[in-house]
């Protein structure tokens, strides 16, 4: 088994709001229209086998924002240069949605000629 090590990915969407500029010295307080989501990548474990070309990658998405969301995840295997040895996609919480403050687990196994290259691994949630 070889070593690898797992970036994780802090997924944020910013808010853009307008904020109108006050006239005639007035104060003008606005908060943001909304909150944007949050969402978190954590206990990533990768694990790579050279003998037979497979890949192993587990982890979690904890879900920081007020709504529940659901999603999948997108898995780059790295060089030491950080070029993209190969990329997966897999769902999260088997599909269905997270609720705020828990988590989604997901596990995927994936097969490449290249094993011995990967160096890093970078997990990045997406939101659908």
């Amino acid at each position: 088994m070889k070593n690898i090590i797992v970036i994780m990915a802090l997924v944020i969407h910013l808010n853009f709001f307008w904020m109108p500029t006050p006239a005639r010295g007035d104060s003008l307080i606005v908060n943001p229209p909304f909150s944007g989501p949050k969402y978190e990548v954590e206990g990533t474990q990768a694990e790579a086998f050279p003998s037979s070309g497979q890949l192993m990658v587990r982890g979690a998405i904890k879900n920081t924002d007020i709504r529940p969301v659901r999603g999948y995840v997108v898995i780059y295997f790295l060089d030491e240069g950080n070029d993209v040895i190969h990329i997966i996609e897999t769902e999260v919480n088997k599909k269905r949605a997270i609720d705020s403050g828990k988590i989604g687990k997901f596990e995927v196994g994936t097969q490449t000629n290249n094993v011995e290259r990967v160096t890093r691994v970078y997990v990045e949630f997406v939101k659908n």
